[in-house]
């Protein structure tokens, strides 16, 4: 099977994340891991599965994946399995209360994600993947969650 999964990263842990579910997949199948920026439609039409990752900025995918995604012809992902995750801060972590509300309030990247992997004919998603950064100046993926998001990646496909 042909996975291609895609990421953009300001940090680097969304692409520790998207290079941990490229390792664990890559034992039993042909995976592709490439960021959004550079991600083309023929790579995704040559997938069988497409996996689109992001960090969460102000609520939102950056703006490299949802250009990508945008630019996907209407029902090029028709008949095919995607999967969303982003890394974000766990919001029940947050020092301050409003920001805690604030952010409860608002959503992460991976509900945009999916919600255009589906406008463009794809097979009903399987829920979206959240993976924890630090709340740090320069935040660092929380202790376990890239072993996490390899097992995400081959339960995928149980």
């Amino acid at each position: 099977m042909n996975i291609l999964i895609i990421f953009d990263s300001f940090f680097g842990n969304t692409e520790k994340i998207a290079e941990a579910m490229g390792a664990a997949l890559q034992a039993s199948h042909d995976v592709k891991v490439v960021r959004a920026e550079i991600a083309s439609e023929q790579l995704a039409q040559n997938a069988d599965v497409v996996i689109v990752g992001s960090p969460t900025i102000r609520w939102q995918a950056t703006e490299f994946v949802m250009d990508f995604l945008k630019n996907l012809p209407e029902n090029s992902l028709r008949g095919k399995r995607t999967a969303a995750f982003d890394t974000r801060i766990l919001a029940d972590a947050m020092e301050s209360g409003l920001l805690r509300f604030l952010f409860k309030l608002g959503s992460y990247a991976s509900k945009p994600i999916a919600k255009s992997l589906n406008a463009k004919g794809s097979l009903a998603p399987v829920p979206a993947a959240g993976f924890y950064v630090t709340q740090d100046e320069t935040p660092k993926l929380e202790e376990g969650e890239l072993q996490r998001a390899a097992q995400w990646a081959l339960d995928l496909f149980e």
